[in-house]
């Protein structure tokens, strides 16, 4: 097995770990810790993810020049770029050290109204601790980069797998054991700096890393900068998306209603979880139609066709959750957490088209014109933070959630969009077309599948109680899941997406036997 497949391996076991983490843990954190507390440690867990961008892109940047250094069999420039991002990276190291420090003397007061005098003081010690870890992290990013630069994509993702399942799992053991939320930020950082050592030293030793500190090439400085500075730019805008509105409402609201925040909006993640992991895949080959052919009719053919498996998928989770969604939250974590289910609609509904159009982002990269993109999603995260934080006074969580369903309506929608059919010349329309087809399709399943999730037996535990709780809402999910599925492929499927399928059963049934 090669590299590349046993990545991609690697890859789904790793969101296979995610998912099923964020069914478990997630009840668990909250009955152990309580709403506050882990409304806490997600504040200090979303400031320090702003300290993060100061990564500037680096990281991206770093990987593509390595390796195009690589393959040009340049080994003294290779040095040289190891040399001068391990310079980059702890300058950067040093900077985020005194911002964090800054921010030390002045978070106590920027959340004394949302948290009590005990939740600021743990915010400072778990932030101070975080911070530590991410000081560390920037120098020995080096090292993950140029190993990802040489392909080394099983070493990186198994070793991604074990801090996953050594930092959630020490978690649990620490929380079962009595402590609360500031052992998760020291388990946190002594599995994630240990693992970043053990990867300099692998890397050292398997790819013979060395560092030339001396005659960079003044061109080759102004390139890399303008390069990163775009990447930077959708670092900035992920974080703005991802962890202002935390912020916002620690500050203006309570800890209580980050928590429910943070659990509507972790549903939005599993969504692009599964968006990404399948557009992914294409990345080689829609790298070459551009690159190489030029040919946009066939670029536009295969965006069409990988949208409508995306927005399948999509749709069919989406007309779940909607159906059965506050159900589960119920069943997950309580009926204290229900605006989660509000928060999670307004993120992920306007969020499935452009999911469904991942492909795009790499259009746009092969032919060099991401820097629209950039810009444009970095001003509407400004608006997005402009409009959260009125809508977070006057509506919490939902609000904040609100003004992010807003944004990406306005940017990633309509914005984007145009810029794909105008300026790239994708078949946007036809991409409508379809997509608005298998809409129409799904509204009408989803009223099949809430015709199934009113019928009494599953409302009254009095009828039946076996099929009460979880083991009704599993059957209600399997026979929507069957229904979607058998009117799909009657109504929605294409001769391609059938053979698709087609193929994956063949091979599950030729492994089982």
């Amino acid at each position: 097995m090669n590299q590349r497949k046993a990545g991609a391996m690697l890859s789904y076991v790793y969101l296979a770990l995610t998912f099923a983490v964020g069914i478990f843990y997630t009840p668990l954190i909250l009955h152990w810790l309580g709403d506050s507390e882990y409304g806490v440690y997600s504040v200090a867990s979303s400031i320090i993810s702003f300290l993060a961008i100061l990564d500037l892109g680096f990281n991206q940047t770093m990987i593509r020049y390595v390796a195009k250094a690589k393959a040009e069999k340049k080994e003294d420039e290779i040095d040289k770029l190891n040399g001068m991002f391990l310079i980059f990276y702890s300058i950067i190291a040093v900077i985020a050290l005194i911002a964090g420090l800054i921010i030390t003397l002045f978070i106590e007061d920027i959340f004394q109204k949302g948290f009590t005098p005990h939740e600021s003081e743990t915010l400072t010690i778990i932030f101070r601790i975080l911070l530590v870890n991410l000081v560390v992290s920037f120098p020995l990013a080096t090292f993950s980069a140029v190993i990802n630069a040489n392909e080394g994509f099983f070493f990186l993702k198994l070793t991604n797998i074990i801090s996953f399942i050594l930092t959630y799992g020490g978690i649990l053991l620490s929380l079962y054991l009595g402590n609360k939320s500031i052992s998760m930020a020291l388990i946190t950082a002594v599995v994630g700096v240990s693992l970043k050592i053990i990867t300099a030293i692998y890397g050292t030793k398997k790819y013979k890393i060395r560092f030339r500190f001396s005659g960079f090439d003044k061109a080759l400085l102004r390139e890399i900068f303008i390069f990163s500075f775009f990447i930077f730019l959708n670092i900035v805008i992920d974080q703005l998306y991802a962890s202002t509105d935390k912020f916002i409402l620690g500050a203006l609201c309570s800890s209580a209603i980050v928590t429910t925040y943070t659990v509507g909006v972790q549903f939005s993640s599993y969504f692009e979880q599964f968006s990404t992991s399948i557009s992914g895949v294409f990345l080689p080959k829609i790298t070459q139609l551009v690159t190489k052919d030029g040919d946009m009719k066939n670029v536009s053919e295969l965006f069409i066709r990988i949208g409508r498996i995306q927005f399948i998928i999509l749709s069919f989770l989406m007309s779940a959750f909607i159906i059965f969604g506050q159900n589960f939250i119920s069943l997950w974590v309580g009926d204290k957490q229900l605006d989660a289910y509000r928060i999670a609609l307004v993120v992920i509904i306007p969020a499935i088209i452009p999911l469904s159009q991942n492909l795009g982002i790499s259009v746009l990269r092969a032919m060099n014109k991401h820097h629209f993109r950039s810009i444009i999603y970095f001003f509407l995260a400004i608006m997005n933070v402009a409009l959260s934080i009125p809508m977070a006074i006057k509506f919490g969580g939902f609000g904040a959630a609100a003004a992010t369903g807003i944004s990406t309506c306005c940017g990633q929608i309509i914005a984007m969009n145009w810029f794909y059919y105008k300026k790239i010349g994708i078949n946007i329309p036809g991409y409508w077309k379809e997509v608005t087809k298998i809409a129409a399709i799904t509204v009408l399943i989803g009223l099949i599948g809430y015709g199934i999730h009113i019928i009494p037996i599953w409302q009254n535990p009095s009828l039946t109680a076996p099929l009460h709780g979880w083991i009704s809402f599993i059957i209600q999910c399997i026979i929507y899941a069957i229904a979607y599925f058998i009117i799909g492929w009657v109504a929605i499927f294409n001769e391609y997406e059938k053979e698709l399928v087609d193929g994956i059963l063949r091979k599950i049934f030729r492994h089982k036997s």
